[in-house]
Formats: structure tokens, C-alpha cells, sequence
């Protein structure tokens, strides 16, 4: 009788050990954007994704975009689609993302208002614009109204690190 208590207690123990690791394994295999430095290496970045469709911006080839189809980014709670990493001299520059629900919009405003106190907010009647801008940080926030999604629209997340950003809009100016 005594063994076969022990005998559960050790399975529950078992068991309790395997679902911990299983949940720390899937926790490590997602990467928070909203936590990274944008000073990685951003092909190290990359691995463990499959779908990876790499591409120079403005024909510089220290300025690259990767579009990749997202099984190991989040940002906050959400899980985004699709994401496009950027890099600027090798490093993690930036990235951006497509929202394409109402409520997954809410979800990303809602992050953004906790995370960035000095968020500005323009408001029209066709999108609601969030952006943050720092020393390091350039952050937009594109998003819609409800018609606008009906229509097929979606709301756009686009986060740069400055030296990245001023670059960027010098290029597209030319």
C-alpha cells in the first residue's frame, strides 16, 4: 500500500516536471519583439524559420529585409502572420507587421498604451494613428476603422530603430 502511494506521488511528479520543461521549451521558442534591443545579429534571428524571403532595400545591400512567415515572434500577446525583420549594417534594425482583425487591433493598441507612455494618437475617419518617437525608437501604428477593415484593409505596425529610420526616410525622399 505504501509503494503504490509513492508510486503516484513520483508519477505526479513526473508529470508535473515534463509539462514544466514542455512549457519553458515553447516559451524560449518565442522571441518578443517588443523585448529586443534592435542591435541583434539578425540572421541569428532567422533560424528555425523555414519560409524566409530575404531581399535588399533601395538596392543597398547593408540594408535588408526579411519577410518571414511567423512561427517564433511575438509581440506582446500577439502572434503575428507574417513579419518583416530589418537590417541595417548587419543589425536588427526594425520590424513590422500586418493586423487583420478589430480585436487583434485593440490587442496591439491596448500593449502599446501600457508600453509607450508618450504615444501620440491622431485620429481621422478612416485610420487611427499611434506613434512614438525617441532617441533610439521611431514606432507607428496605422490602424483603421471598422469600415476600413470590411473593405479588406488592415491596420500596420512598423517599429525602427532611429539611426535606421533616418536613413530610411532619406531614401525614400530621393
Amino acid at each position: 500500500m505504501i509503494r503504490r502511494k509513492h508510486t503516484g506521488v513520483i508519477r505526479q511528479i513526473l508529470v508535473n516536471v515534463f509539462i514544466l520543461i514542455s512549457m519553458s521549451s515553447f516559451a524560449q521558442n518565442k522571441i518578443d519583439l517588443a523585448n529586443l534591443k534592435l542591435n541583434e545579429n539578425a540572421e541569428s534571428l532567422l533560424k528555425g524559420n523555414a519560409d524566409i524571403q530575404k531581399g535588399e532595400m533601395f538596392n543597398r545591400p547593408d540594408m535588408i529585409s526579411y519577410g518571414i512567415s511567423n512561427k517564433n515572434f511575438s509581440y506582446g500577446t500577439f502572434l503575428p502572420e507574417h513579419i518583416e525583420l530589418l537590417s541595417y549594417k548587419g543589425q536588427l534594425a526594425g520590424y513590422a507587421f500586418k493586423v487583420y482583425s478589430r480585436n487583434d487591433q485593440e490587442i496591439i493598441i491596448s500593449y502599446l498604451k501600457k508600453k509607450y507612455h508618450d504615444l501620440t494618437k491622431i485620429e481621422s475617419s478612416k485610420e487611427i494613428y499611434y506613434s512614438y518617437k525617441d532617441k533610439n525608437l521611431f514606432l507607428e501604428f496605422q490602424g483603421i476603422t471598422p469600415e476600413q477593415l470590411n473593405k479588406g484593409m488592415n491596420a500596420y505596425l512598423s517599429v525602427k530603430r532611429m539611426d535606421f529610420n533616418e536613413e530610411y526616410e532619406k531614401l525614400l525622399k530621393q
